[in-house]
């Protein structure tokens, strides 16, 4: 039994010990304010979410001059309609693969923003905006 507990500890404490630069996703709903303005659509920072639109937020970690790939999936039943950061992003990023409107995936290259410091860790929110197929 010390055998199995042992194990157990050990794998316990490797689930909990993701790194700190590990990506976290949310995703934020009506009727919540948006905290990005989303170019192209008509949303604007501090707007009100309405039905059939959320946002899903990912932020993502660098490392200067590093790039690094990241996958954006809107939930079921939605599509992307547009990608955004805030004004004061440490992140950038680029579409990988064309025009992803309308597809419920996306995947972007994230790269630190110009005048970060080489070597140095920069986080940052991507958010993508994502419609039900109705709107």
């Amino acid at each position: 039994m010390p055998t199995r507990f042992g194990a157990l500890a050990v794998a316990a404490a490797l689930a909990v010990a993701a790194p700190a630069s590990a990506d976290t996703t949310t995703i934020i709903t009506p009727p919540a304010p948006a905290p990005v303005t989303i170019p192209g659509s008509g949303l604007q920072r501090g707007d009100e979410l309405s039905d059939g639109q959320l946002l899903v937020r990912r932020v993502v970690a660098v490392r200067v001059p590093r790039r690094r790939i990241a996958t954006l999936r809107c939930p079921a039943g939605t599509r992307h309609a547009g990608l955004g950061v805030l004004p004061d992003a440490q992140v950038g990023f680029s579409v990988i693969g064309g025009s992803y409107l309308g597809r419920r995936t996306v995947r972007v290259r994230a790269f630190a923003a110009p005048g970060a410091t080489r070597g140095a860790l920069v986080r940052a929110p991507i958010f993508a905006l994502c419609l039900s197929r109705g709107r």
